[in-house]
């Protein structure tokens, strides 16, 4: 089952504490209910072979709930939003090779991660 698979409890949740889009008090909550969690999961069985069947699986489980898992249906909505993609670490070695052409290859990395900061964060440099 995917209670099983996951091995949910407060400890896991904690961890979740990395994400910095998930908030101190929404961790908090869900360390509250992690065993409903748990529970709701127990009997849930999906299986990984197709893509699409999954998604609406997962889908389907934070549909049915989303009124007695708040917290939990609350990270879920957050970190389905999330975007897995390279596109900012392609942004930073454009931003590099743009800056520093082959003649500062042998430049500080101090100024190159100086450098680089200021780009990324649109401030001006030099």
């Amino acid at each position: 089952s995917v209670a099983r698979e996951m091995r949910a409890d407060a400890g896991m949740v904690e961890n979740l504490a990395v994400l910095r889009c998930l908030s101190r008090e929404l961790i908090d909550r869900m360390r509250s209910e992690v065993d409903s969690c748990v529970a709701a999961a127990a009997s849930v069985e999906i299986s990984r072979a197709d893509v699409q069947h999954f998604t609406d699986q997962v889908l389907v489980f934070w549909r049915a709930h989303r009124h007695d898992l708040l917290a939990f249906a609350e990270a879920a909505r957050i970190v389905f939003a999330l975007s897995p993609n390279s596109a900012s670490c392609e942004r930073v070695f454009s931003l590099l090779a743009v800056m520093f052409g082959d003649n500062q290859k042998s430049a500080l990395a101090d100024l190159l991660q100086g450098s680089l900061m200021l780009r990324y964060n649109k401030r001006p440099v030099g």
